[in-house]
């Protein structure tokens, strides 16, 4: 009888108290369940992940093209200013220091009372402008300084048929210590192109 009672205590003992088998595999399959929701609710790109597919940034390469560009502006300029200057250097190379012009209009206006000596240095010969004192070849020089005079203070204009060659004789004499020395600006041809008479005589 008494062990009868204590099989029925340990009977309803035993189906009152909760199963724990069933509970571990319930809070289990809870468990697993919010590893499967955390799996598959988290994004699929991470914060890090963002930015990587954002287009480069140009600002640093536009600022390097900018100061590029700058600096082309800045030696262009530069290379034209150079090319100026070497050009001014060259005409007053050519002219030579202390080397007066006299235009066509001025000399036409000097003829009448003319004081100075003018010479055709022009090869060969073709024509000359009235007054002209004398037709000498321009790379005479001993020549044409015989015939001006030692005198390094004579006032003497020289003229070709354009400029080259009177420049050449000019620049001579000028080297050579002579002090008043001018050419026809643009010649025999700009003389004749303003209207003004040529004349031809015997060589």
């Amino acid at each position: 009888m008494l062990r009868a009672s204590i099989w029925v205590v340990l009977a309803a003992l035993a189906s009152s108290a909760p199963g724990c088998g069933e509970d571990e595999e319930s809070g289990g399959g809870r468990s697993d369940a919010g590893s499967d929701v955390s799996a598959s609710d988290a994004p699929e790109d991470s914060p890090l992940d963002t930015g990587s597919d954002a287009p480069p940034s140009d600002a640093g390469a536009d600022g390097f093209d900018s100061a590029d560009a700058a600096s082309d502006e800045a030696e262009a300029f530069d290379s034209a200013e150079a090319a100026t200057d070497a050009g001014s250097d060259a005409a007053e190379a050519e002219a030579g220091s202390g080397l007066g012009a006299m235009s066509v209009a001025e000399l036409a206006a000097a003829l009448p009372s003319k004081t100075f000596i003018m010479l055709n240095v022009h090869v060969p010969y073709a024509g000359e402008i009235p007054g002209t004192d004398a037709n000498l070849d321009y790379k005479d020089v001993p020549s044409i300084e015989a015939y001006i005079g030692t005198n390094k203070g004579v006032d003497v204009v020289l003229y070709c048929y354009s400029n080259s060659m009177a420049l050449s004789a000019a620049n001579a004499l000028l080297a050579d210590g002579y002090t008043k020395v001018r050419y026809v600006d643009g010649g025999l041809a700009a003389w004749k192109n303003a209207g003004h008479p040529v004349e031809f005589h015997d060589k």
